[in-house]
């Protein structure tokens, strides 16, 4: 059994749980990510106290014994450090309100009743998708899809003046248009505010870009931290965020394919390969690879629309006279090229 005692000291605990708080909320920096996780990874104890908490949050089971903790003692730990935060930083209602639930979550509020406490007070569901497109039908007549590795939480009910999501991943969103609320969706470091449209965000937390695309409507896209920072997008634009310089990039015209994942229809015209095995791995969830860089700028013009995987690749293949090779969990094109 896990006990708070195994920590080297009270001092190393609060700011592990701070740290726990950051990440489970999305509140953490990409670049703090990386290190949290390879330090979740080296230290046991760690591992195994987080991987409760994290259950806790969920609401999924109940994850430990609540007599190991001083519940007093934790929530007004809690409560000074998020009252400084709040005056530090001058946190929203709604980020200050979900930290605090947070807070009790991780004091021992766990299972149904701690899940029960998230609906009443934060009205705000967590979907994960790990294998497969999940469809998501909200209580407004909005619809989500969500790729496969991806995360979503979002508000139910109707009680809000907006509407909110927050994802971690790929999603199709389709809003259901409310002048009086708008629905906003909170992805990384870029924010993305509409009425009512259709358009795809792709989030990942690995990935140095955001990309938003819209198919429909007009949507308005801002740096999370400068809101000054703001791009309007119309139908068939796509805005970029680059996390590293923390930059927005306007691109007039949309790639048809950023929609394939979802609609399973392909458009490659002249092509390059190195591009068309990068959307196909993208979009299939394999790791497809070239083998030889004389390949990279052959061009390729063809269309797929709910094709298998297996057709694509016999198609490419064909095309080029390759072969293809399955190594470690990824599979290689090789060929003499295209002369």
């Amino acid at each position: 059994m896990l006990s708070l005692n195994t920590m080297n000291s009270e001092k190393e605990h609060n700011e592990f749980r701070t740290r726990v708080v950051k990440y489970l909320s999305g509140e953490m920096e990409s670049s703090e990510q990386g290190d949290f996780e390879q330090m979740l990874a080296s230290d046991e104890v760690k591992r195994d106290l987080f991987a409760s908490y994290e259950k806790i949050w969920d609401g999924v089971e109940t994850a430990a014994d609540s007599n190991r903790y001083d519940l007093d003692a934790e929530w007004n730990q809690f409560s000074d450090k998020l009252d400084r935060r709040a005056g530090r930083y001058r946190l929203q209602p709604f980020r200050r309100s979900l930290l605090r639930i947070a807070a009790v979550f991780l004091v021992g509020l766990a299972g149904i009743g701690g899940w029960l406490v998230v609906m009443e007070y934060s009205g705000y569901e967590r979907i994960s998708s790990h294998q497969g497109k999940e469809l998501i039908a909200l209580d407004d007549g909005t619809l989500i899809t969500l790729n496969e590795g991806s995360t979503l939480k979002y508000s139910v009910g109707r009680k809000s003046n907006e509407r909110k999501a927050f994802l971690s991943g790929e999603a199709y969103f389709e809003v259901n248009r409310d002048t009086l609320r708008p629905f906003i969706v909170v992805a990384g470091e870029a924010v993305v505010e509409v009425l009512g449209t259709s358009f795809n965000i792709r989030a990942y937390k690995a990935t140095e870009m955001i990309e938003v695309s819209v198919q429909t409507g007009m949507v308005s896209m801002t740096d999370k931290r400068l809101t000054e920072n703001q791009l309007i997008l119309q139908s068939g634009n796509t805005g970029l965020f680059n996390r590293s310089d923390n930059r927005l990039e306007f691109i007039g015209r949309a790639d048809p394919n950023t929609f394939a994942w979802k609609t399973g229809k392909l458009v490659f015209s002249e092509t390059p390969l190195s591009e068309v095995v990068e959307v196909v791995s993208r979009v299939y969830g394999v790791s497809l690879k070239i083998s030889d860089e004389e390949l990279a700028d052959c061009p390729m013009t063809v269309s797929f629309s709910d094709q298998e995987f297996s057709a694509v690749l016999n198609v490419i293949l064909n095309t080029f006279d390759l072969q293809a090779e399955r190594r470690d969990g990824n599979i290689f094109l090789t060929g003499p090229g295209c002369e």
